[in-house]
């Protein structure tokens, strides 16, 4: 992980654990607007926030930095003088290097979760910064500051313990004392008030019934918490060396983020911050002696995802996801360059998969193999080998059925290895192939096929491109490269561009390279020759070098030439979307409510009668105000129901996947056609969703997000506007 400094050593003992109730509706994971400013190394963590967008994270430091902590839970205590310290200071959990450092007590926790079989949690930047306040108090006094209305561990004690020493001591001899027969008349009455009450309510029943083992085993029930939703971290130096974590059942602020995706953008930060205020944060890049965590897609009917990082040291617990698509089964699950690993399907989340090892000293690449479901009596289809020079190629099988597993062996000759691996059906189309280093694979179509492998020089090549506008591309492998390396291309554009175009090119005889992938990651086989790539950004609103078309509208904040702009003239002359306040402006960038939602909807059908009434059925909800009648309309309708706890949920936003189920519901809910699963995200979709989505795809009312879906995104006006164009426009 970059920015980490060696305050990652620092560790303790467990202290006191609380935990509380609080409900909140649901999680939403989205991708972050950013601020167009980037903080200094002296803005600590507040500044992260800002930049992320994370405006409630944010206030709350500045809050604390101002010595006020807006307290929700015991409004007569103040613990504001303990956070004044500098964010310049180590001491200070609002520290960049701290905040850097926490993280990894949220990789403990979700390996700690997958091991009992649970989803991870998702880190919530409001709970980061909750913890980060909790934290300074408690480096302080030793003591849970009790102002919060969170779910809270912490431990505190000596420096010279590391996070993995804490968790795997302690946390794991909680569960130990809770699973032996000291505890059996308390985990027995546990897990019998649980089954009628729920887990957090049996937990906290616990300490007042069973106070002893509630003390010895509570950090670790909080942490397989199955109600826990999001999650906060921090790590703060005072009297005590302090790592604390917060705990909550939803989201409290706009986003959430996988620990993988929020250190991720923790790194973009820092690497800007370092550009602005170098010397204060250690160069990027992962400890000496970590290894490498690579991921290998399946070609079909799955998805691998890694949720806790790029870099592991020797001896780390490592885990990973293999979600599974319908009509597909994980056959094994391949883990190069590890001895022993375990794999099981989550009890709560069927269909998904947890692949557990330990990180050995070397790198480790992960594959699992996904197989359609065999039929019994299905036809079967001939697999040919075409001749090779220079090795030797041979199949698991010479027939096979639609979706079965074919394993390709291929041996070198000495001084030889593999350049590359085609498989073709027979009307000459290409079929996706897997695996390398001679162990390759595919999946049979209907169709005989040909397998062909080439063999060549075992010789060092190159990758050469020159530096891009408007972005940066990384390679890998970016040394040491030999024809038949497998080579992935990651682009970064900067805010506001996006991928243009990517060539290959092979300059020993001047063709074109053969690119897999999308969005902002692309594959490709090295050739028996040095390449070079070519890479273009392109800014997100049209050709930098074309005028662009106006839309001048009657809203002050709608710039004529904005991407958004045609879509919001067309909604506004529609009548369909007004401007907001005093009605000059329309205020694009706001997130669209659900109660908004219904009356755009309810313009479009004409407003018809309605019978005001029905919506007395939501608590949220007063007949004779303006959404009222939009509320009844689509509930009458089915096309807005409202939530499981009874509301509508009149001022919640709306995501990208809810948005095109509400229009699908209205067009009758039709099969969908377009394929969702092109995009790198598509495993997030919700099973509600998947077949609206796939009807959005293939309209093109979804066209994207930088190459993603970005499903569970918050919608903002500018973009329901142009989705509404695209429907009906």
């Amino acid at each position: 992980m970059s920015g980490r400094t060696l305050t990652q050593r620092r560790g303790g003992i467990l202290a006191g654990v609380v935990a509380v109730l609080m409900a909140l509706a649901f999680l939403v994971t989205a991708t972050p607007a950013r601020a167009a400013t980037v903080g200094t190394y002296a803005d600590g963590s507040a500044g992260f926030f800002e930049w992320l967008g994370e405006t409630d994270a944010a206030n709350k430091v500045r809050d604390a930095l101002n010595g006020t902590v807006r307290n929700e839970k015991n409004t007569g205590k103040n613990i504001g003088s303990y956070q004044t310290i500098s964010p310049t200071s180590d001491k200070s959990a609002f520290n960049l290097d701290n905040m850097c450092d926490s993280l990894e007590i949220m990789e403990k926790c979700n390996s700690l979760r997958v091991q009992n079989g649970l989803t991870v949690l998702y880190v919530d930047p409001s709970l980061m910064a909750i913890s980060q306040i909790l934290a300074n108090y408690s480096a302080s006094t030793k003591q849970h500051a009790s102002v919060f209305k969170v779910g809270e561990n912490f431990t505190a004690g000596s420096y010279d313990f590391t996070v993995s020493e804490s968790f795997n001591a302690l946390y794991n001899e909680e569960k130990s004392y809770w699973e032996s027969s000291a505890c059996n008349a308390a985990r027995n009455w546990f897990n019998s008030y649980k089954a009628a009450h729920g887990f957090n309510d049996a937990l906290n029943e616990l300490s007042n019934t069973y106070p002893t083992e509630f003390k010895n085993a509570g950090h670790y029930l909080n942490i397989i918490n199955p109600e826990y939703k999001t999650t906060g971290s921090a790590c703060a130096v005072g009297s005590y060396y302090i790592q604390e974590q917060s705990f909550d059942f939803g989201a409290r602020g706009k986003n959430t983020y996988t620990v993988a995706r929020f250190e991720e953008l923790l790194d973009q930060y820092l690497d800007l911050v370092r550009e602005n205020d170098p010397g204060h944060l250690d160069p990027s890049g992962p400890f000496p002696g970590d290894h490498k965590l690579s991921i290998q897609q399946p070609s079909a009917g799955g998805s691998v995802s890694n949720y806790i990082g790029e870099y592991h040291s020797p001896g780390e617990d490592v885990w990973v996801e293999v979600a599974v698509h319908p009509g597909y089964v994980l056959d094994y699950v391949i883990v190069e360059g590890v001895n022993l690993v375990t794999w099981s399907e989550y009890a709560n989340e069927p269909g998904t998969y947890a692949v557990y090892f330990t990180m050995p000293d070397n790198d480790v690449t992960v594959r699992p193999v996904i197989i359609k479901e065999s039929v019994p009596g299905e036809e079967q289809y001939n697999v040919s080998v075409a001749s090779a020079s220079h090795g030797r190629v041979s199949v698991d099988c010479s027939k096979a059925g639609y979706g079965w597993l074919v394993n390709v062996t291929a041996t070198p000759d000495a001084g030889y290895k593999v350049g590359s691996f085609t498989v073709t059906d027979a009307s000459g189309k290409s079929v996706p192939t897997g695996g390398k280093d001679g162990e390759m694979y595919f999946l049979m179509p209907e169709s005989d096929v040909t397998v062909k492998v080439t063999f060549v020089l075992d010789a060092e090549l190159s990758i050469t491109y020159d530096k891009p506008a408007h972005g940066r591309v990384t390679v890998d492998p970016s040394s040491g490269v030999k024809a038949g390396d497998y080579v992935t291309v990651a682009l970064w554009p900067d805010n506001l561009y996006i991928v243009k175009s990517v060539k290959v090119t092979n300059l020993s005889t001047g063709a074109s390279v053969a690119l897999s992938g999308s969005g902002a990651t692309r594959f490709f086989t090295m050739p028996d020759a040095s390449v070079k790539l070519e890479v273009t950004f392109g800014s997100m609103f049209g050709d930098d070098d074309e005028e662009p078309e106006v839309f001048p509208t009657k809203f002050t904040d709608v710039a004529s030439d904005a991407w958004y702009a045609k879509a919001v003239k067309w909604v506004s002359d529609e009548g369909i979307m007004n401007g907001q306040g005093d009605g000059t402006k329309f205020e694009p960038q706001k997130g669209l409510q659900r109660c908004e939602m219904a009356k755009l909807l309810y313009n479009m059908a004409g407003e018809p009668s309605v019978n005001q009434s029905v919506v007395t059925r939501f608590p949220d909800c007063t007949a004779g105000t303006w959404y009222a009648p939009a509320v009844a309309w689509a509930y009458q309708n089915g096309i807005m129901t409202g939530y499981q706890n009874g509301s509508f949920g009149t001022s919640s936003g709306v995501t990208r996947e809810e948005f095109a189920t509400i229009l699908w519901r209205m067009e009758g809910e039709p099969s969908g056609s377009g394929n969702v699963w092109k995009f790198p995200d598509s495993p997030k979709i919700s099973p509600f969703a998947l077949e609206a989505m796939k009807w959005a795809v293939g309209k093109e009312i979804i066209t994207g997000d930088n190459g993603n879906l970005s499903s569970g995104k918050a919608l903002s006006r500018a973009e329901a506007a142009t989705m509404l164009m695209r429907w009906k426009g």
